[in-house]
């Protein structure tokens, strides 16, 4: 007899400016968080793709003194170097007006969140760095000078540390944008937030759904906690929310889960670091090297996307929420294309 899991009321989670955790972890991680929001440091945020980065740079936002201006983002991994440029910088003369002025300028007395910071481009850290050290840039094309008081928050997916090492990461802009670091886990690492999330999007999905089910199966829910979600919060979601589609009763099973996670509860995926070296798959002529505990993590992560996307680059890709050329830059970084 199948056994089924009713929703717990309450579900359990705290809700922390939009980011909802019962883990220890993630509690800790508040804490920090809460401080960093009284001062006008600048703040590095360390987390895998689907974490919730920009989440964590808004709460920030939002509960500092700030908070009732501007929050501008800007994607580094999405644009070129020229667009990158104009995007933060602008193009106008010596004022700024809605059509010229960039994203710095727009976040004058409130923050700016730059995402994927280890991707912008070393012309474009050079600029960026200037700002930092005393709040003055050069526009685009024209060339005038600007001013801005904005606080910078940003984010990365990778080992800020690597990208240094690896030539793609101005040190001194990493110490300049990391005067604190908050480290996101992942969510394989938050115990018991994979079930106490499951229930929070389901009923975030009867909004836009109206009806959704009631229950899930004991063996769902285990498939569910057994998974390593490589793609994080983003993952479990739109998992949550296939399952709601696919379900016809009031019951979700087995059947209505994404087919990767069908297996989940009965296996386990294949290890991919042994003792700190990362290790390609069989028949692979790649080296195994020295990683830090970060670059096992993304390293374990990619390779668990391809063996989901079995081997399929653009899918991979997909799951990990980042671009095709971007997943290949990372892959041939660790040796792993």
């Amino acid at each position: 007899m199948k056994q089924y899991l009713q929703r717990p009321k309450p579900h359990g989670l705290r809700n922390f400016q939009g980011v909802y955790t019962n883990s220890r972890a993630m509690l800790d991680m508040f804490f920090q968080l809460e401080k960093v929001s009284r001062s006008d440091c600048p703040v590095l945020i360390v987390g895998e793709t689907g974490t919730g980065r920009e989440t964590v740079a808004r709460a920030i936002h939002a509960l500092g003194d700030r908070r009732r201006a501007a929050f501008e983002t800007v994607n580094c991994a999405a644009l070129g170097e020229a667009s990158l440029e104009l995007d933060l910088f602008g193009d106008g003369g010596d004022t700024d007006t809605a059509d010229s002025a960039g994203a710095i300028a727009r976040a004058d007395e409130g923050s700016l969140y730059l995402d994927e910071v280890a991707e912008l481009p070393l012309s474009v850290q050079s600029r960026l760095l200037g700002f930092l050290e005393d709040g003055s840039f050069v526009r685009g094309s024209a060339g005038g000078a600007g001013r801005s008081d904005a606080r910078v928050l940003s984010s990365t997916s990778s080992d800020a540390v690597v990208a240094v090492e690896q030539g793609n990461l101005r040190e001194d802009l990493r110490y300049r944008l990391g005067v604190v670091m908050l480290l996101i886990p992942p969510l394989r690492d938050r115990s018991g937030d994979v079930s106490a999330l499951f229930w929070h999007f389901l009923e975030e999905l009867r909004g836009k759904y109206g009806e959704v089910p009631g229950s899930i199966s004991e063996e769902a829910m285990k498939a569910l906690e057994a998974w390593h979600w490589p793609g994080n919060l983003r993952e479990l979601r739109n998992a949550v929310e296939r399952a709601v589609v696919m379900c016809r009763g009031d019951e979700l099973g087995m059947d209505d889960l994404p087919p990767e996670l069908l297996g989940a509860a009965r296996t386990s995926p294949p290890p991919v670091v042994i003792s700190s070296r990362v290790v390609e798959p069989a028949g692979s002529a790649g080296l195994a090297r020295d990683l830090t505990p970060v670059q096992e993590q993304e390293c374990q992560r990619l390779m668990a996307a391809l063996s989901e996307a079995r081997g399929h680059r653009g899918k991979a890709a997909e799951t990990l929420g980042m671009s095709r050329s971007t997943l290949w830059r990372k892959l041939g970084r660790y040796g792993l294309s």
